[in-house]
C-alpha cells in the first residue's frame, strides 16, 4: 500500500512538473500531444514504484505483442510521423509561416533530404494524383513511371505485398496512412530483432531487449531511416528457424509462406550496396538455424521451402516483369549501374560511434554518413578471435561465434585493403566500404550480445578489472583521436571539442570496461545504459510530427493543386531554383519533368540531345537543376546523383512545358511567358510556345 501511495504521489508531482515545464521552458506553441507524451512517460515510471519491477516487466514481456499493437494503433490514429517535412516551412514562402505544424518533439532535419525531397513527395504525388493507385504514376518525371518496384509506391497490385508499410495508403486517410508507413517498420523491427536475439541467446530476455534497442534505436539506423534490410532479413531468419522448430504441419505451412513473403520483400528493396553484405549475414544465420535444429531436422522439412520459393515467385515475377524496362534502365546507368568498387578505403568510419552521441544535440553537417551503431568496433571481433582460440584449447566449438567473427573480419579487410577480383566474385564490388561497414557494425553488436550471454563471469579479480580499464582507456583515446583527426576535422575542425571528447571518453571507457569484464551483475548495468542510450537517440534524432498539412496549406501548394486539377495533363518544370522547390511542386500533384529521376528519362532528353552528346551526364539516378540560357542547350554533371540542364527557350518548348515555377523572375530570361502567380519570391508562369 505504501508503494502505491508513493507511486501515485510521484505521478501527480510529475504531471505538475510537466505543466510547469511546458509553460515556462518549451519554446513552441502548446501541444496537447506533447503533454500527453509527458503523462504517458510519467505514468510508466510511476508504475515502477507502485509495482514490483520484476512482476511489471514479466507482465510486459508476456503481453508484449498486445502492448505493441495497441501502441501502434494509437500512434497511427493520432497521425504521428518522424518526417522532416517541416523544413519546407522556412524554405517555401517563409512569409506565410505555418508554425502550428511545428514538430511536437525534436527538430526537422535538413540532412534527411532523401526523405523530404524524394520519398515523401513521391508518396504524396501517388496519393493525390493516382486515386486508383494504378501501377503508373504520370507526375514523376512527367511520364508514365512504373512505381511497383523502383520507386515503390502504393498500388493495387501484388507488388505492394513486398512493402507492407505502403498498405495503409489503400485504406486510411493520408495522415494516418503516412503514420502507418513511417512507424510500422520500427515497431516490426524492434520485435523482430528481439525474437532473433531470443533465438541466438537461447531465451535471455534482458540481453535480447538490449540487442534489439542497440540495433533498432541506433544513430546509424535512425539517421538513415534504413529499417528494411534488417527487418526483412531478421523476419526471414525467424520464419526459417520455425519451419524446422515447429511440430504441427499448419505451423510449418504458415512459416513457409511468411518466409517467402519476407524473402520477396528483401529482394524488392533493390539496393545492392546494403543487400549484398546484409545477405551474407543472414545466410550465416540461416545456416546456424539449421545447426540449432539438427536433432529434430527431417529431410521433409526442406520441402516446405518449395512453398517459400513459390510465394517469392508469386510476388517477384509479376513485379519484375512489369518493371523490366525500369530494371534494364537502372543496370545500364552510369550511376549506380556502372559502379564497381575494389575496396581499400573508408575504414575510419568504423569508429564514428565515438562522435555519434552528439549529432542530434549539436548540429553536424552530415550525421548520416558519419553515424554508427554503438558497436565498439573492433573489440567484439578481437574478443571473438580470442574466445575461439580458447574454445579450441578446451575442445569446444561455438559455430555462431566462429561464423560471425569470420564474416566481420572479412568484410572489415575489404575496407582496409583493395581486393580487386575477389570483390567481383563476392559481389562486394556492387557495394562500397561506407555501406558495408554498417553491416560489420551490426555483426559487432551481435557479437557483444553473444559474448555477454555465453561467456559471463560470476566473479572478476581486481587485477583483471584494472587491466580491462587500462585497455578500454587506451583504446578510447586512440579511437577518439582517429575520428577527430581523420574524419571530423576535415568536415568541421571545431565540432569535436574537448568537452565532447571528454564525455565520449568517459562513456565508452565505462561501457567498454563492462564488456571486457563481462561480469553477470555488471552486465545488467550495461544493458540499462544501452537501453537508456537507445531511448535518447530515438527521442532526439527524428522529430515527432502530426500530419502532413505543411505540404498542402501554403498558398503555392493551393495554386498548384488548383491548376493541376483544372489541367491534369499539363507539364511543369522548375527553373533557376533550389532543389526543394520541384519536390514541393510534385507533392501537390503537378506533372513535373525535373522531379527526382529514379532512372534516366532518355526519350525526353533525346529531344534536345539527339546525338546523345551528354549521355554520360543524364544517364543516371539524378536530381536535376534547370537554368535558362541564351546559349546552346547543354548538361553539366555536378555530382554522382546531380546534374544541371542549361536550357535554351526553344528547347523548353521542345520538351512540351506548359508551366514554369521559379524563385527568380523569368521575364528577363524567357520570352512568351505570362506570370500567373507571385508571392514570397516564388512565381508561376504559363509558357506560350
Amino acid at each position: 500500500m505504501k508503494r502505491k501511495i508513493i507511486g501515485l504521489i510521484f505521478i501527480i508531482l510529475g504531471i505538475v512538473g510537466a505543466v510547469v515545464f511546458e509553460k515556462y521552458y518549451v519554446d513552441r506553441p502548446f501541444s496537447i500531444d506533447r503533454f500527453l507524451i509527458y503523462i504517458y512517460i510519467i505514468i510508466f515510471l510511476g508504475l515502477h514504484i507502485m509495482i514490483n519491477i520484476k512482476k511489471l516487466w514479466l507482465f510486459i514481456y508476456k503481453k508484449r505483442y498486445l502492448i505493441g499493437v495497441i501502441s501502434f494503433v494509437y500512434v497511427v490514429l493520432m497521425g504521428y510521423n518522424g518526417s522532416s517535412v517541416f523544413v519546407y516551412n522556412s524554405i517555401i514562402e517563409p512569409n506565410y509561416s505555418l508554425d502550428k505544424y511545428v514538430p511536437i518533439l525534436g527538430e526537422a532535419r535538413s540532412i534527411r533530404s532523401d526523405e523530404f525531397l524524394v520519398d515523401t513527395p513521391a508518396l504524396l504525388s501517388q496519393y493525390n494524383r493516382n486515386t486508383g493507385f494504378d501501377s503508373k504514376n504520370q507526375a514523376l518525371m512527367a511520364r508514365d513511371t512504373i512505381v511497383t518496384l523502383y520507386p515503390q509506391l502504393p498500388t493495387r497490385t501484388i507488388s505492394v505485398l513486398g512493402n507492407i508499410r505502403l498498405l495503409g495508403f489503400l485504406f486510411l486517410d493520408l495522415n494516418q496512412a503516412y503514420s502507418f508507413y513511417w512507424y510500422l517498420p520500427y515497431f516490426a523491427l524492434f520485435f523482430a530483432i528481439f525474437e532473433l536475439f531470443m533465438i541466438l541467446t537461447k531465451q535471455n530476455k534482458l540481453l535480447s531487449l538490449t540487442g534489439s534497442v542497440m540495433l533498432t534505436f541506433s544513430p546509424s539506423l535512425l539517421w538513415w531511416n534504413s529499417t528494411s534490410f534488417l527487418l526483412y532479413g531478421s523476419l526471414a531468419t525467424i520464419f526459417f528457424y520455425h519451419i524446422f522448430k515447429s511440430q504441427k504441419k499448419w505451423q510449418k505451412w504458415l512459416f513457409a509462406i511468411l518466409l517467402g513473403w519476407a524473402g520477396a520483400s528483401y529482394v524488392m528493396i533493390l539496393y545492392p550496396a546494403w543487400m549484398i553484405p546484409y545477405g551474407y549475414l543472414f545466410l550465416i544465420l540461416f545456416i546456424y538455424c539449421i545447426i540449432l535444429n539438427k536433432k529434430e531436422l527431417k529431410k521433409s522439412d526442406f520441402l516446405y521451402l518449395i512453398i517459400s520459393i513459390f510465394i517469392m515467385c508469386l510476388i517477384l515475377v509479376p513485379t519484375f516483369i512489369g518493371s523490366l524496362d525500369t530494371v534494364t534502365s537502372i543496370m545500364a546507368t552510369e550511376y549506380p549501374g556502372a559502379r564497381s568498387i575494389k575496396g581499400g578505403y573508408g575504414w575510419p568510419y568504423f569508429y564514428t560511434y565515438f562522435s555519434s552521441l552528439f549529432y542530434s544535440i549539436f548540429e553536424f553537417e552530415n550525421p548520416c554518413e558519419f553515424s554508427q551503431y554503438l558497436s565498439f568496433y573492433p573489440i567484439p571481433i578481437i574478443l571473438g578471435i580470442i574466445q575461439i582460440v580458447k574454445d579450441k584449447k578446451n575442445n569446444k566449438v561455438n559455430i555462431l561465434l566462429i561464423m560471425l567473427t569470420s564474416l566481420a573480419l572479412l568484410l572489415s579487410i575489404w575496407s582496409y585493403i583493395p581486393i580487386g577480383i575477389v570483390s567481383k566474385l563476392t559481389l562486394l564490388s556492387m557495394s562500397m566500404p561506407e555501406r558495408t561497414q554498417i553491416t560489420v557494425s551490426v555483426i559487432c553488436v551481435m557479437l557483444i550480445i553473444i559474448w555477454l550471454n555465453n561467456y559471463s563471469n560470476e566473479k572478476v579479480s581486481m587485477k583483471k578489472g584494472i587491466i580491462c580499464f587500462i585497455i578500454a582507456s587506451l583504446f578510447c583515446l586512440y579511437g577518439i583521436n582517429l575520428v577527430n583527426n581523420n574524419l571530423l576535422k576535415n568536415i568541421n575542425p571545431n565540432y569535436f571539442t574537448f568537452g565532447k571528447q571528454a564525455f565520449s571518453f568517459i562513456f565508452y571507457v565505462i561501457t567498454l570496461t563492462m564488456i571486457l569484464l563481462n561480469k553477470k551483475k555488471i552486465n545488467i548495468l550495461f544493458s540499462i545504459i544501452m537501453i537508456l542510450a537507445g531511448i535518447f537517440f530515438f527521442a532526439t534524432i527524428q522529430p515527432i510530427n502530426k500530419g502532413l498539412d505543411i505540404m498542402s496549406d501554403k498558398p503555392l501548394a493551393k495554386e498548384i493543386q488548383k491548376i493541376s486539377t483544372d489541367n491534369s495533363s499539363a507539364t511543369w518544370i522548375v527553373m533557376n531554383s533550389p532543389l526543394h522547390l520541384q519536390s514541393y511542386v510534385l507533392a501537390n500533384g503537378a506533372k513535373i519533368i525535373n522531379s527526382t529521376n529514379y532512372y534516366p528519362n532518355l526519350d525526353l532528353w533525346k529531344k534536345i540531345d539527339p546525338d546523345l552528346s551528354y549521355n554520360e551526364v543524364y544517364n543516371r539516378y539524378a536530381h536535376i537543376v534547370v537554368e535558362a540560357t541564351e546559349q546552346k542547350t547543354n548538361f553539366e554533371l555536378l555530382g554522382l546523383d546531380l546534374f544541371k540542364l542549361n536550357i535554351n527557350q526553344k528547347d523548353i518548348c521542345t520538351l512540351g512545358v506548359n508551366y514554369i515555377v521559379s524563385s527568380y523572375p523569368m521575364e528577363t530570361l524567357l520570352k512568351n511567358v505570362d506570370e500567373i502567380y507571385n508571392y514570397s519570391n516564388i512565381m508561376i508562369y504559363h509558357l506560350n510556345c
